[in-house]
């Protein structure tokens, strides 16, 4: 083997590097399928976002306006109104239970910035 080696150097070293871009080729292949197969399911995915975004704007579009033609008024909970009444103004923790009911009658054109995100970050 040594021998056929030494006597055919150019043959065994045109073999082994068509052997290694042979190996090289295979590589290229999977890998460019694999980038075809995600790039597939990312469309398909993005389709799909698509059609639910589409079929939620339908949905929006379906919806029935107020008749009147009035802005609806803040809808507050009768429950809510009744604790607020019992807690009587006494001092409420920000962000506590009873805080969140407080915030709840209070109309929102009367919210301050400060009210939204502390009531976003405890109460929801």
């Amino acid at each position: 083997m040594l021998t056929f080696y030494r006597n055919n150097q150019l043959v065994v070293s045109l073999f082994a590097a068509s052997l290694l871009m042979v190996c090289i080729g295979v590589v290229a292949v999977n890998y460019f399928n694999r980038q075809a197969q995600q790039e597939t399911l990312a469309n398909e995915q993005a389709r799909r976002i698509s059609g639910i975004a589409a079929q939620a704007e339908q949905q929006l579009q379906a919806t029935q306006v107020n008749s009147s033609g009035d802005a609806l008024a803040d809808v507050i909970p009768a429950a809510s109104v009744a604790r607020v009444s019992a807690i009587n103004e006494r001092e409420v923790v920000v962000g506590s239970a009873d805080w969140c009911e407080t915030r709840m009658v209070k109309p929102a054109d009367e919210w301050t910035l400060e009210d939204q995100q502390t009531f976003a970050r405890h109460c929801i």
